[in-house]
C-alpha cells in the first residue's frame, strides 16, 4: 500500500503542473486505485476458464475411455472370430491329412483310380496282414540248405566271371584307344566304354552281394536243420495261392476260346 500511495502522490504532483489538465490525473487514481479488483476479477475469470479446460479434458479422457473400451471389445470379438474360423481350418487339414494316411495305406477308393493313378502299385494289405506276410517270410521251415548253398555258388561264380570280364574290358579299352578325326566320334567312344564298364561291374556287384546273402542264409538253414530248429521239409501250399499263367499262345492262335467267342455262340 506504501508504493501505492508513493506514485498515486507523484502522478498528482506531476500532473499538477502548470499547463497539465487535471482529468488525466484523476483517470490514473482512479486506475490506479481500481487495479487490485480488476486483478481479483482477471484471476476468477482465469480460474473459471482453467475449470472449463478441466471439464473439457475429463470429457475428452471419458470419451476417449469409451473409444478404448469399445476398439478392445472389437479386437477381442475379431480375435475370438479369428480363433473360430482357425479351428474350422485345422479340423479341415487334420480331415484332409487322416484321408490321404488312408489312401497310403489302403489305396485309393474309386475303380477309376485304382486303374489310373498309383494306387495299383501300392500294398492293399492291411497292417495285420502285412505283419502276417514278414512273419511268414522270416519263417525258414521248408528251405533246402543244400539247394540255398548251391544257389549261392552259382551266384558268386556268375559275379567272379563278370568281375574278370570287367578287367578284361577294360584292358581292351585301354590298349585298343579310339583315335579319330572327328571330336564326336572320339566322345562316343568314350560314353560307350564308360557305359560298357558301369553295367558290367554293377552286375557283379550285385550277383557278388546276392550270393553272399544267399551262402549265409544255407548256413544258417543247415545249423538249424542239425540242431532239429528247422524242417526243411517242402510246405504244401494251397492250389487257390498258386500262380496260374495264362497260355498266350493258345490266345493269339484263338485255341482257346475266350468268353467274347462263348457268349456270340450262345447268342447264335
Amino acid at each position: 500500500m506504501g508504493i501505492k500511495r508513493l506514485l498515486l502522490f507523484l502522478s498528482v504532483s506531476f500532473l499538477t503542473r502548470p499547463g497539465w489538465s487535471l482529468a488525466p490525473a484523476v483517470r490514473i487514481c482512479y486506475a490506479l486505485s481500481r487495479a487490485p479488483y480488476a486483478r481479483q476479477t482477471t484471476s476468477i475469470h482465469m480460474a473459471i476458464d482453467s475449470n472449463k479446460e478441466i471439464g473439457t479434458e475429463i470429457k475428452m479422457n471419458q470419451e476417449i475411455s469409451g473409444q478404448s473400451r469399445m476398439s478392445a471389445e472389437i479386437v477381442s470379438g475379431g480375435a475370438s472370430q479369428e480363433k473360430a474360423l482357425t479351428g474350422t481350418v485345422n479340423e479341415r487339414l487334420m480331415q484332409e491329412l487322416e484321408a490321404e494316411k488312408d489312401k497310403e495305406k489302403f489305396g485309393a477308393r474309386s475303380k477309376l483310380g485304382k486303374k489310373l493313378g498309383l494306387a495299383a502299385f501300392r500294398s492293399q494289405k492291411t497292417d495285420a496282414e502285412r505283419e502276417a506276410a514278414i512273419a511268414e517270410a522270416r519263417n525258414l521251415n521248408g528251405v533246402n540248405p543244400l539247394v540255398t548253398l548251391a544257389g549261392s555258388l552259382v551266384a558268386l561264380g556268375i559275379a567272379a566271371g563278370l568281375w574278370a570280364a570287367t578287367n578284361s574290358l577294360g584292358a581292351f579299352f585301354t590298349l585298343n584307344p579310339v583315335v579319330s578325326e572327328f571330336y564326336f566320334v572320339e566322345r562316343s567312344a568314350a560314353v560307350f566304354r564308360n557305359v560298357a564298364m558301369g553295367l558290367i561291374s554293377l552286375a557283379s556287384g550285385f550277383f557278388g552281394v546276392s550270393g553272399l546273402g544267399i551262402f549265409l542264409l544255407g548256413m544258417r538253414v543247415a545249423y538249424g536243420v542239425v540242431t532239429g530248429e528247422l524242417d526243411p521239409t517242402p510246405l504244401k501250399k494251397p492250389k487257390s495261392e498258386g500262380l496260374e499263367m495264362p497260355n498266350v499262345w493258345a490266345l493269339m492262335t484263338t485255341t482257346k476260346p475266350n468268353r467274347r467267342v462263348k457268349k456270340k455262340d450262345d447268342n447264335s
